[in-house]
């Protein structure tokens, strides 16, 4: 049951996406084997090309810090909602990217 709630707000985060991408990066904590079904089934639906780099959390917080502005990554997902918000101010303040992929506020 759990894992329906997860991967059912991962399938609305990724909808809400660019829909003029033709690819979408995602950077992520959960298992290969857990998402890329979902993943596949998403670029089957929409055409849209899914990347994903997995990881565990804290590389891929500093992976992120390291990329600053210049992340390829649209989406992040992680296991543990707690510590992203914890580590969210300093590692990957939220922003929003255009249909040009340019960050912005």
């Amino acid at each position: 049951m759990k894992l329906t709630r997860i991967l059912a707000a991962m399938t609305l985060a990724v909808t809400a996406l660019p829909a003029l991408a033709e690819e979408v990066v995602v950077y992520s904590a959960r298992n290969e084997q857990l998402i890329k079904p979902l993943f596949d089934a998403y670029t089957k639906d929409t055409g849209v090309a899914v990347k994903f780099i997995t990881d565990k959390e804290g590389p891929l917080m500093a992976r992120l810090k390291a990329e600053g502005k210049n992340t390829p990554a649209d989406m992040l997902l992680t296991v543990d909602a707690g510590n992203l918000c914890g580590k969210a101010a300093s590692a990957c303040a939220p922003r929003k990217r255009s249909t040009t992929r340019a960050w912005w506020p």
